[in-house]
């Protein structure tokens, strides 16, 4: 299937072509196609809760995990990033297991703390547009998936409005490895088939990182799935781009578009140790609302070359969004369908890096 949309992450086809190149001129090593992503380690849950942190620990003398654990009454969940000195967490007192205010308490509390460098709530992070299921679906055609009223997949007007021909001339992502964060893939599509390396699914903690429905509604909006489709839709949207390039998907937000700061953050390290040149985040929150974890993840793929491509959000106004906000990604606003103007959904202002098409996109989404 193709679907029409409007959602802002389409703008990320100009992200994410501006990412290949800056890519291209750091010059970095690039795996095999074929070479097989770094699996997750296992953890006890990927659902956000309220009363769960995470925590960094200085690797200072004294400071290890068997020194604080005890003595500030939390308990491990995970381990999976303590070579990096970050657990997943929860107070051993049953009131900071159950409300969210006092394990915000704990926080501040144990952020006082010498050995920790911070601590906070593992949050939940949203996809920017989860209006699925008012999007209408099309059919693929053969090789030429079809939208009744908007043309053909390759051939669609934001591809004029990017000048992706004379572009793809020059480059078309050939040894790139784009990571897609996102609802996962469809593996099986026509538009992404002999073009993944193998990806992971952080939500089940599984080897299989499918774009399906489950039945979830996290965010109470009354839409169960409402993001179902949305990994397979910005993947291919990087295939229109960069036909050589490989995605690498990351599964991190379920179907209804939500996920948590301690399993993102794991995520966006593993695809820079599993050689992604990119990762594409099409999710975030309001900038009242950042995460330390989330941005010193960031700060370290940036500093090994990692270009990071970041949705600007769709609250139409210049507050900024977060992680877009980030001086170490490139945040992207979306075009009018005219590619004059700003949409009117689009985050804009200074803190937005650049804009692109982000109306009326084609691309495909689960199911042939």
């Amino acid at each position: 299937m193709t679907t029409t949309s409007r959602p802002l992450q389409s703008c990320l086809l100009t992200g994410v072509a501006l990412a290949l190149a800056a890519a291209s001129s750091l010059g970095a090593a690039v795996p095999s196609a074929t070479a097989a992503a770094t699996q997750a380690p296992s953890r006890q849950s990927s659902a956000a809760d309220p009363a769960r942190l995470v925590i960094k620990v200085s690797k200072a003398e004294g400071c290890g995990v068997n020194a604080w654990d005890q003595r500030y009454a939390v308990v491990v969940d995970s381990p999976v990033l303590a070579s990096r000195g970050i657990y997943q967490v929860h107070g051993s007192d049953p009131q900071h297991q159950t409300d969210a205010k006092a394990a915000d308490k704990l926080a501040g509390k144990l952020e006082k703390q010498g050995c920790v460098v911070y601590a906070e709530p593992d949050a939940d992070l949203h996809l920017a547009d989860t209006q699925f299921h008012s999007w209408q679906f099309h059919s693929w055609d053969g090789n030429s998936p079809k939208a009744s009223g908007s043309g053909n997949w390759k051939t669609q007007g934001a591809t004029e409005q990017l000048g992706l021909a004379e572009a793809q001339t020059r480059s078309e992502g050939a040894g790139i490895t784009v990571a897609v964060l996102d609802t996962g893939i469809d593996a099986a599509h026509p538009a992404l088939t002999g073009r993944l390396r193998p990806g992971y699914d952080y939500v089940s903690d599984d080897a299989d990182p499918a774009d399906v429905a489950t039945g979830v509604d996290s965010d109470a909006d009354g839409h169960a799935d409402s993001a179902v489709g949305h990994g397979t839709f910005t993947a291919g949207l990087v295939t229109l781009v960069a036909p050589k390039a490989r995605v690498l998907p990351y599964r991190v937000l379920d179907s209804d578009g939500n996920g948590n700061v301690f399993t993102i953050a794991q995520a966006i390290l593993d695809a820079a140790d599993a050689g992604a040149d990119i990762i594409n985040l099409s999710f975030g929150t309001d900038s009242a609302t950042q995460s330390d974890l989330i941005t010193d993840a960031l700060k370290m793929v940036y500093k090994r070359g990692v270009v990071v491509v970041v949705a600007a959000g769709n609250s139409g106004t210049d507050t900024p969004s977060y992680p877009a906000s980030l001086s170490t990604v490139i945040s992207v606003g979306a075009l009018d369908e005219a590619g004059t103007g700003l949409a009117t959904f689009s985050g804009r202002g200074r803190w937005v890096s650049v804009a692109a098409p982000g109306t009326a996109i084609i691309g495909p989404v689960p199911g042939n």
